[in-house]
């Protein structure tokens, strides 16, 4: 039996009054009986909360473990690619285990001093700047809705949320 299907079968015992007295003519023993169920239903589903948080809790500290170990491994072929293309200069090297050669890449643009790049941009060539799209501060926006400034399309919500521990 479901929580939902529970509090259905409560409610309809709720509603069985006696319509000359108005008196509650339901089941006193079937009451309790919904009662202890709903509490075990409520009580379980909680718990099962606390143990699918907790499981995902250790989740993420494996990600975090496994990221770490990721980021070793990267920096630990990135320092070996770089002394193999010291090594071989860029001349290829080829045996039955493996293949190293160099091809060129396509070209690409290379700032050294980006700053004086835009600064002539700016004076000279504004068509080679790209603008984007500006954001709104929520946080200023907050403090100013709690100052009472009305701005349209903007208001305070408090949500609640439940937290099962």
């Amino acid at each position: 039996m479901t929580l939902y299907d529970i509090d259905q079968a409560l409610m309809d015992l709720m509603e069985t009054v006696d319509p000359e007295t108005g008196e509650w003519i339901g089941d006193p023993e079937a009451w309790e009986a919904l009662s202890l169920a709903r509490e075990t239903k409520l009580d379980n589903t909680a718990c099962l909360i606390k143990d699918l948080q907790a499981r995902a809790k250790d989740i993420a500290a494996e990600i975090t473990n496994l990221q770490k170990r990721k980021k070793a491994l990267e920096s630990k072929t990135a320092w070996l690619m770089e002394n193999l293309r010291r090594s071989l200069d860029g001349q290829n090297f080829e045996t039955a285990r493996c293949s190293v050669k160099f091809k060129k890449n396509p070209e690409s643009v290379r700032f050294e001093d980006e700053q004086a790049v835009l600064d002539w941009a700016l004076e000279y060539r504004q068509d080679l700047l790209k603008y984007s799209k500006p954001t709104l501060s929520k946080e200023e926006i907050k403090a100013l809705l709690r100052q009472g400034e009305e701005i349209p399309g903007a208001e305070l919500v408090r949500e609640t949320r439940m937290e099962v521990k």
